[in-house]
């Protein structure tokens, strides 16, 4: 968070980061703030000890009630390190006054600073008042023609899921709503922390005012939303995180496009919870990817291959680059063990997936066509096709076959490419 967001003149200016805050991706351990003047600490899920709550300190110092509350949720005119709670796309005090399809679609409700809001709310980029104003007839729900989920049991110890109803091909939608609440990754700093708190006592001091902030933004949600929520999984009953956090902290899937007060990467980014997204579960070897689509500003779930009918849909908590070991730490914030068909593999998945670069290289592209083949065929063996480097490696494909002439051999793999392309503008990949 910027320098001096919220200053305590007895510690240091610490942003908070919990995790599930980028499409699964915990963030590092510690984080230099981009203005120099601020870090980032990696928030523990791990039950919190008597000896680290911040006892003596009076919860409620850091937010007023009425602070950053809207009158006017279409304004662009705040400063732009304003913390604002607000509701996108803008809405009426009035439900009535909206349209049918306006309340089906429903709105977000957010905490964003000046900076962000102004961005949403005047696609050009700038906030010349002329263009100002978001547009609903840009911002409908785009949802699939014939439904292709359900939510049910995923068994296990799993709780809910979500599977398909038909056969769903690479590319196509799957689900498309509109957040329920919409987050800054960063917990900021609580005002007047006690000089001899320790680290861990100001952070769960900052946690239990940051609650307090949450607790303002579920107020404002519409009944129905509101309940939708707080019947979401919560992992984090131990830790210090209070009921509204816990569930943002298990639930949350990064709001890509999006950047707090203009900042790139972990401390700039924002967690958006959904109702129904938010139920998909976790594997190695996703068959979905999610997106967030700033215009509509909406998030959308899409396959990234084939999914057949009854089968759960999933998408990826963690990094899929790293071996097995390495993406149960990722997932140990959200309490379970990953058993997936990858996870089962264990040393042999893990030999194949070493051998997938993160992109294809100048080398690669001069070699063999034989290479980029076999390339291809080992993600798909190891179920990847959701790694970047799948579709890159599909065109270096068609670059091949395109220059011996080979149309032929050529189609079926700008067929796929094809497929992806609703993925490649969905998003903003910009994070």
């Amino acid at each position: 968070m910027k320098r001096g967001f919220l200053n305590s003149s007895k510690a240091k200016k610490v942003v908070l980061a919990p995790e599930a805050a980028g499409n699964g991706y915990p963030p590092s351990e510690t984080l230099q703030g981009a203005s120099g003047g601020s870090i980032a600490v990696r928030v523990s899920h791990k039950p919190v000890n008597d000896s680290d709550r911040p006892h003596g300190y009076a919860v409620g110092s850091t937010f007023g009630r009425s602070h950053g509350t809207e009158l006017d949720g279409a304004a662009i005119n705040h400063p732009v390190d304003a913390m604002l709670w607000t509701s996108f796309p803008g809405r009426n005090t009035d439900l009535n006054s909206h349209s049918a399809a306006e309340r089906r679609d429903s709105w977000t409700e957010a905490i964003v600073d000046g900076l962000t809001k102004t961005e949403i709310f005047t696609p050009s980029g700038n906030a010349d008042m002329s263009t100002a104003g978001y547009d609903r007839s840009d911002s409908r729900l785009e949802r699939p023609a014939i439904p292709a989920h359900r939510i049910a049991s995923a068994g296990q110890g799993k709780g809910l899921g979500v599977f398909a109803t038909r056969d769903i091909g690479p590319g196509e939608l799957i689900i498309a709503e509109r957040p329920l609440l919409m987050i800054p990754l960063g917990v900021p700093t609580a005002k007047n922390i006690p000089a001899h708190f320790t680290m861990k006592q100001m952070i769960q001091a900052s946690l239990a005012e940051w609650e307090k902030a949450l607790e303002m933004l579920v107020e404002r949600m519409l009944p129905e939303r509101r309940e939708a929520f707080m019947k979401l999984a919560n992992s984090h009953t131990t830790d210090g995180s209070g009921p509204i956090l816990g569930r943002i902290r298990t639930n949350g899937i990064a709001a890509s496009g999006l950047h707090y007060q203009g900042k790139r990467g972990p401390e700039g980014r924002f967690s958006a919870t959904c109702e129904l997204i938010s139920r998909v579960n976790h594997s190695c070897s996703p068959n979905a990817r999610y997106t967030f689509n700033k215009p509509t500003f909406t998030s959308r779930l899409r396959a990234v291959r084939d999914i057949k009918a009854g089968e759960e849909i999933t998408i990826t908590y963690s990094r899929l680059d790293v071996p097995s070991a390495e993406r149960q730490k990722d997932l140990a914030p959200y309490g379970f063990v990953c058993t997936c068909d990858a996870c089962r593999g264990g040393a042999e998945s893990d030999a194949r997936r070493v051998k997938i670069p993160s992109e294809i290289s100048p080398a690669l592209k001069r070699g063999r066509i034989e290479q980029l083949l076999d390339l291809v065929a080992l993600i798909e063996r190891e179920k990847l096709q959701d790694l970047p480097v799948y579709v890159d490696s599909l065109m270096a494909v068609v670059d091949k076959y395109v220059a011996q002439k080979d149309f032929a051999r050529c189609q079926p793999y700008l067929d796929k490419i094809q497929q992806y392309v609703p993925l490649d503008t969905d998003g903003d990949s910009s994070d």
